[in-house]
């Protein structure tokens, strides 16, 4: 039996198979309304760049180019961001049904109907209609850990589909390359086995994940060169100017934009759109598929932060206060919208007005609680840390380390190469939070479960 769940000595009844069958209909009812609220996908300008990239079979490598390529298998369906509509709605309530079959069928009721709740949670339904990397990398891997905490797969055929979900969750995400690690363990994690072969196991599945990475990426797809750091470094590079600093400025980069040094001046800490795509003095043209460009804008980089570590310091502490939201007012991007322009532009249908308002309406409603900030999530990933160190002998002490150090190593490489502070960077982190509450939650009900009673012999 698996460890994570309760024990019920009663098993399942009729009424229990009845209500799990009404909830199945509520979820695929709630599927439906979610459909009405994000149709026909809600498209960000990443969405409508990889869309294009999907429509041509052409990418490139700002955007990596796994997402686009399904997409572009999906088109023949229906061309249009429909068929990836369907995909991320069907896998979000698949995930919900699960928990909350699992929990009702072994008794513990409270905690399914609080799961079932979960499933509208503002802060997990805002984006789940969004056509965008950060949802394909967190929904397979929600799917994937649901499955191997609570259903552990026993032959290889299952696990080999989960490492492929997780594979793909990894490739849509460059800053998840070191936090799918702490999820393959949990694939291959079994308390009878031990942990020097779990690891060994985990560093093939990794090595893999390169190897394949390798063929679908660089043999199959080809994306053209694009440098997916270089807004960030000139973010950096307007914040050491900022910050009373003397940056570096590439010359390839000044010669294209002549008045560089008064566009870097309007510099804001949590975004770059002032400086790239809003700039009043004209926005910075930045040629990030010029290989050249791309090693004097890298070298140029590199010497302003080791010369200037204090304004850097000072700038990325900046950025890092405005992506938790401490001390923040409004505004965090909390919804995506439908925008009519680009989206009859490329061929998008309309959206239905009043579901879409209501669905972008829902997220905004509780835009001042803690759980709409990030820091309420890093809160809580540390918080699953510090519990799992103490659990670390036990299953679920490992589980929860799992949970938060895959939580913590996908944000990390945002507070260091971070360019917006945008909640959507939180979405991993937030269903980490939820299954490592769950699985206490389990754990305190199994010891507050009536032991079996023995009869005399």
């Amino acid at each position: 039996m698996n460890d994570t769940l309760p024990i019920n000595p009663s098993g399942q009844t009729k009424r229990d198979r009845n209500i799990i069958l009404a909830a199945f209909f509520g979820f695929v009812f709630l599927a439906i309304l979610s459909w009405f609220g994000f149709y026909p996908g809600t498209m960000s300008p990443d969405s409508y760049e990889q869309y294009e990239q999907a429509q041509r079979f052409r990418f490139d490598a700002h955007h990596p180019p796994a997402m686009a390529a399904l997409w572009s298998a999906l088109l023949p369906i229906k061309d249009g961001p429909q068929p990836m509509l369907i995909l991320q709605i069907g896998l979000y309530f698949t995930c919900w049904f699960l928990l909350f079959k699992t929990f009702w069928s072994s008794g513990q009721h409270r905690l399914a109907i609080a799961i079932g709740l979960c499933a509208l949670a503002p802060f997990c339904l805002n984006f789940v209609g969004v056509i965008w990397k950060d949802v394909h990398n967190a929904l397979p891997w929600f799917f994937v850990a649901i499955i191997a905490i609570f259903f552990p797969p026993k032959s290889k055929l299952s696990i080999v589909l989960l490492l492929i979900a997780l594979w793909y969750g990894w490739m849509v995400r460059g800053n998840a390359i070191l936090a799918v690690l702490p999820l393959i363990f949990l694939v291959f994690h079994r308390k009878e086995r031990k942990m020097i072969t779990t690891g060994g196991m985990v560093a093939i599945a990794f090595a893999l994940f390169f190897v394949g990475k390798t063929i679908v990426h660089d043999v199959m797809l080809k994306p053209s060169h694009s440098d997916p750091y270089s807004r960030a470094m000139v973010h950096d590079l307007a914040g050491i100017k900022h910050y009373g600093g003397n940056p570096t400025l590439p010359p390839t980069l000044v010669s294209d934009n002549p008045e560089l040094d008064r566009q870097l001046s309007h510099y804001e800490s949590g975004d770059i759109k002032s400086i790239l795509f809003e700039n009043p003095d004209g926005n910075i043209l930045l040629r990030k598929s010029n290989p050249d460009a791309m090693v004097d804008l890298r070298s140029a980089w590199l010497a302003s932060v080791t010369g200037n570590p204090l304004a850097y310091t000072k700038h990325r502490l900046a950025f890092s206060l405005d992506f938790v939201h401490l001390f923040r007012g409004r505004g965090y991007y909390l919804r995506e919208i439908h925008f009519p322009e680009p989206a009859s532009a490329a061929g998008v249908p309309t959206a239905y007005p009043i579901p879409s308002k209501i669905m972008q309406g829902w997220p905004l409603f509780w835009e001042r609680w803690p759980f709409m900030q990030g820091w309420f999530w890093v809160l809580g990933l540390l918080g699953l840390g510090i519990l799992g160190l103490r659990l670390r002998a036990t299953a679920d002490g490992q589980k929860l380390l799992a949970l938060s150090s895959s939580g913590i190593l996908y944000l990390g490489p945002h507070f260091i190469f971070g360019q917006a502070a945008d909640f959507r960077y939180f979405y991993w982190a937030i269903f980490c939070v939820i299954l490592g509450a769950i699985i206490l939650l389990a754990s305190r009900s199994r010891k507050r479960a009536p032991k079996p009673v023995q009869s005399p012999s």
